[in-house]
C-alpha cells in the first residue's frame, strides 16, 4: 500500500509540474517583441516627413524613388500620377543567364490634360551601366496618349544585365522628371 500512495505522490507531483510549465510557456509565448526588446532608443530623433505621401515632381524639381513609388508630375500644363513597378523576369533557369528580359509597367492615372508617351523618353540603366531607349512599347506601339478617361499603362521591356539600375521618365526627351531605382534579379 505504501508504495501505491508514493506512486500516486509522485504522479500528482508530475501533473503538477507539467500543468505550470506548460502555463508559464503559455504566457512567454503570449508576449510580443515589444515587450522583451523595447521601443525605439529616446536618443533617436523622431522623424517629421510624412510617410505614405505622393511628392510632387516637374522638370525643375525631378524626384528620385523606388518601384512603388507615386509622383504627382506636372509637365507642360498637364498634371498626372505616376507608378513604375516592375521588373518582370521570365521564370527562373539553371544556371542563371547574365542578362535577362526585363519589363516595367509605367502607369498613368489621374491625368488632367494630355500627356503624351514616347517609349523613347523611358531611360533604363542596368546592372553594368549600359542605357536604353526602347524604340516601342511592349505592344509594339510608339505613341499613347494618357488621358482623364482612364488610368494609362505602358510596358518598356529590354534585355538587359542583373542588378542595380533606374528607369528615368523624361516627358521632354531630354530631362529627367522622376526616375525610380530597381533590382533586376534572376535567380
Amino acid at each position: 500500500m505504501r508504495g501505491s500512495r508514493a506512486r500516486l505522490v509522485v504522479v500528482m507531483a508530475s501533473v503538477v509540474v507539467i500543468l505550470l510549465t506548460a502555463f508559464v510557456g503559455m504566457r512567454e509565448s503570449s508576449k510580443s517583441n515589444l515587450d522583451s526588446y523595447g521601443g525605439l532608443p529616446s536618443w533617436l530623433p523622431r522623424s517629421s516627413v510624412p510617410t505614405n505621401r505622393i511628392v510632387s515632381a516637374t522638370v525643375q524639381h525631378p524626384q528620385l524613388g523606388i518601384g512603388g513609388s507615386t509622383f504627382k508630375v506636372i509637365v507642360d500644363g498637364a498634371s498626372t500620377l505616376v507608378t513604375m513597378s516592375g521588373p518582370q523576369t521570365p521564370p527562373f533557369v539553371t544556371p542563371p543567364p547574365p542578362v535577362t528580359r526585363a519589363t516595367f509597367t509605367i502607369t498613368f492615372a489621374k491625368t488632367t490634360g494630355v500627356v503624351a508617351l514616347r517609349p523613347r523618353d523611358f531611360g533604363i540603366i542596368d546592372g553594368n551601366g549600359n542605357v536604353y531607349y526602347p524604340k516601342a512599347f511592349a505592344d509594339g506601339t510608339t505613341r499613347v496618349l494618357a488621358s482623364l478617361a482612364m488610368p494609362t499603362s505602358v510596358e518598356v521591356s529590354v534585355v538587359m544585365a542583373t542588378g542595380t539600375g533606374s528607369i528615368a521618365w523624361a516627358p521632354d526627351g531630354k530631362r529627367p522628371v522622376v526616375t525610380w531605382e530597381y533590382t533586376l534579379e534572376n535567380d
